[in-house]
C-alpha cells in the first residue's frame, strides 16, 4: 500500500504529501532509512502535544457546537488524547461520526471505545506486531499496572531482569514509553496504554 502511495505521488508534482503517525520509530522508519519507501523524500518534522490553549482553540475551531457536560469531562478528554494532534483527530471524528451535541463522562467512554477498537486492529496491533516478544510482554504489563517497576515486570511476566531492562531501553528509544524516573516507566500516548490493557489477543 505504501509502495502504491509513492508511486501515486511521484505522478502529481504539484501536490504535497503529509503523513502522520504517533511513533516516532515509526515515522523514521518510512524517511530516514535507505530501505525506506520514502527516502529522501519527505521532511521530518516532530510535532508537540498541544498545550492546553490549544487544545481549547482546536475544539473551537474543528468541534464548535460541542457542550460539555461538566469542566472535568473538557479536562479529561485532554488527559486520555494527552494532547497529541493525532489522537485529538482521531476522538474529534468519532466524536461527528456518533452525532454528539454534548458530551459527558459515559459518552466519552463511549467514543474511546470506538476508536479503540478501530484504530487498535489498523493501527496498534499491526504496530505491536513489530516488537519483539519480550517487548510486548513489557508493555502488556505497564499497561496493566502504571506504577509497577522492572522487578515486578521480570515477577510477573516470567521474564529475566536483565530482559526486561533492555527492553524497556529498545521502548524508551522507540518513543513508546518515557522513563519518569528511576524504575518507573509510562506511555506518552494513553491510547495506545488503554488499548494494550483492554486487549486479549496479545
Amino acid at each position: 500500500m505504501i509502495k502504491l502511495i509513492r508511486t501515486l505521488y511521484e505522478g502529481f508534482k504539484r501536490t504535497k504529501l503529509v503523513i502522520s503517525g504517533s511513533y516516532r520509530q515509526t515515522m523514521r522508519n518510512l524517511v530516514a532509512e535507505q530501505s525506506a519507501p520514502f527516502y529522501k523524500q519527505l521532511l521530518l518534522r516532530e510535532i508537540e502535544p498541544f498545550s492546553e490553549s490549544e487544545y481549547k482553540e482546536f475544539l473551537q475551531h474543528y468541534l464548535p457546537g460541542l457542550k460539555f457536560t461538566r469542566d472535568a469531562v473538557r479536562e479529561q478528554l485532554y488527559r486520555i488524547t494527552n494532547g497529541i494532534p493525532y489522537n485529538l483527530q482521531l476522538l474529534g471524528s468519532e466524536i461527528q461520526l456518533q452525532g454528539l451535541n454534548d458530551l459527558s463522562s459515559e459518552k466519552l467512554s463511549g467514543v474511546v471505545d470506538g476508536v479503540l477498537r478501530k484504530e487498535g486492529e489498523l493501527s496498534f496491533k499491526e504496530f505491536v506486531d513489530d516488537l519483539t516478544p519480550s517487548e510486548v510482554k513489557v508493555l502488556r504489563a505497564l499497561a496493566r499496572s502504571s506504577d509497577i517497576k522492572p522487578s515486578g515486570i521480570a515477577a510477573q511476566q516470567f521474564m529475566d531482569k536483565d530482559t526486561v531492562g533492555y527492553s524497556l531501553s529498545l521502548l524508551v528509544n522507540k518513543g513508546i514509553i518515557v522513563r519518569r524516573g528511576r524504575g518507573a516507566y509510562v506511555f506518552p500516548d494513553n491510547l495506545f496504554g488503554k488499548w494494550l490493557k483492554s486487549s486479549d489477543d496479545l
